[in-house]
């Protein structure tokens, strides 16, 4: 109803020319203005429900190009993710990451040395995931552009590390631990 009617007028584009036809406008008024002095009262009441429509118009334009902006960022972010993931200081952590999980496919989630000897890189690869699925949830980072690139790696770590992420929160007595990577892998899954 109502909100989707505010959506509709907020998705109206005006151009400049509108603008300028107000500016034109105006200085007809300026000049009826001058030259009928009995108009005076209407002119200026003319005068002032352009100035309203200009007002309106320069504040809807400003409205678009902050949702233009804000999903430019959002996109930036999503992106700023996957040239995160790639950038050679990150490779270690992913390589000892993809073994613990390996691991942990092959001999299952319980204490092992090799495990803890390379658990630091896998908390912080599961981290990042955690982080990335905050920023989409929260609409900082584009999900479209996040999941074509993470999907599979997100819905396959969660996955293999599922058995041993649950043994840590027991642990750990932290029920929320990775909760967010658990959601986003379930959504996309």
């Amino acid at each position: 109803g109502r909100l989707q009617m505010f959506q509709t007028i907020l998705q109206l584009k005006f151009s400049v020319n509108w603008l300028r036809w107000i500016i034109y406008s105006a200085v007809l008024l300026v000049i009826a203005y001058i030259v009928f002095p009995r108009w005076h009262d209407p002119l200026v009441y003319i005068a002032a429900i352009l100035g309203g429509i200009g007002v309106m118009i320069s504040a809807m334009n400003d409205i678009d190009v902050r949702k233009e902006q804000l999903e430019a960022d959002r996109v930036c972010r999503a992106m700023q993710f996957l040239t995160d993931w790639i950038h050679p200081n990150y490779y270690h952590a992913k390589s000892k990451a993809r073994e613990v999980l390996q691991h942990i496919e092959k001999n299952g989630p319980g204490p092992h040395d090799y495990i803890t000897e390379r658990l630091q890189n896998m908390i912080d690869v599961l981290n990042y995931f955690e982080t990335m699925s905050i920023a989409i949830q929260i609409g900082h980072a584009d999900e479209e552009i996040a999941k074509r690139f993470f999907r599979e790696m997100i819905v396959d770590y969660w996955q293999i590390s599922e058995p041993w992420i649950k043994n840590r929160r027991g642990e750990k007595k932290n029920p929320r631990l990775l909760l967010e990577f658990q959601k986003l892998a379930a959504k996309w899954s």
